[in-house]
């Protein structure tokens, strides 16, 4: 009896050692079923995006234009309506999802390009697309799937300033009525002196694609007074505004018809005056010399005979 238990227990250990890889090879095969695909249907997907150029800590990115396309049959569509991220950075879509096809996003921000990705599963195309790929154990406790963790986390989708803008409108001024000035040139000067300017068009507006920096703006256009200097910052997403007071008279050598008129009559007097002197001169350097009479007798000679040769 002992011994037919022996035989029973030695079975039983050599089936156990047999079971055990393939006991775990089933545990390890759970987690990649886990995070395959998702099924078709209607998902949503969401992510957050930050901005580098604070420097000092990675902040989220407001209103940056978040667009979603497929790329079903080679070709990529636009399948959903752009969005703008919230003041969290946040963006998010809604749609009907297919197993196996290609889904990519474009990120649209004045003056701002991505300059890195979360992790592997969103890569870098052509002309600004990312692709992205969804798996299951990425979806959320609400059964959304996150691309991406918090803006102000080291996985989320950045964005920095390449190029910016100072722009905006110029309008004239003449007897209290504004109007559109085209022709206008405004010129910004960066801290190192370097400068960058453009022209108003038929509507007043310019823009002027510079680094992103802080500057100093003059607006000038003939016939009206040069604006004050003015601070103004590349980068922001609001436009200035100038306005220039129309001269009331015609300028001559920089100074309108009044200042011209003074400039002139003292001109003439300052002429007249170097003429009346000039006379003065040359008539005392050429008048003859009188003599005294000392006698009552020559009282009664000729004047030609009393003055000396």
């Amino acid at each position: 009896m002992s011994g037919h238990v022996k035989a029973i227990l030695l079975i039983v250990s050599a089936l156990a050692v047999l079971v055990a890889p393939l006991t775990a090879v089933g545990l390890d095969a759970a987690p990649s079923q886990g995070s395959g695909e998702p099924a078709a249907g209607e998902i949503t997907v969401y992510g957050y995006v930050t901005n580098l150029s604070d420097q000092e800590e990675n902040t989220p990115l407001q209103n940056v234009t978040v667009t979603l396309y497929s790329g079903a049959g080679n070709r990529i569509v636009e399948v959903g309506d752009p969005c703008s991220t919230d003041e969290t950075g946040r963006f998010s879509f809604t749609f009907d999802y297919t197993p196996g096809v290609p889904y990519y996003l474009t990120f649209e921000y004045p003056g701002y390009a991505v300059r890195s990705l979360p992790d592997l599963n969103m890569s870098m195309e052509s002309d600004g697309y990312i692709s992205f790929q969804l798996r299951t154990d990425m979806a959320d406790s609400d059964g959304d799937y996150a691309l991406t963790d918090t803006a102000n986390s080291m996985h989320a989708i950045v964005m920095a300033i390449t190029t910016s803008y100072v722009y905006g409108t110029v309008q004239g001024v003449l007897d209290e009525e504004e109007f559109a000035l085209g022709g206008a040139t405004v010129t910004i000067v960066s801290e190192n002196g370097q400068s960058y300017s453009a022209q108003t068009n038929g509507s007043g507006y310019f823009s002027i694609e510079c680094p992103y920096g802080t500057y100093v703006m003059t607006v000038e256009c003939s016939g009206f007074q040069t604006s004050e200097k003015m601070d103004v910052e590349s980068g922001l997403n609001a436009p200035y505004r100038v306005t220039l007071q129309q001269n009331t008279s015609d300028v001559f050598m920089g100074m309108d018809s009044a200042h011209s008129l003074m400039l002139v009559a003292i001109t003439i007097l300052v002429l007249l005056l170097l003429i009346v002197f000039g006379i003065r001169a040359r008539s005392m350097r050429t008048g003859s010399e009188s003599v005294l009479v000392n006698d009552l007798e020559d009282l009664g000679k000729d004047e030609d005979e009393i003055r000396r040769p």
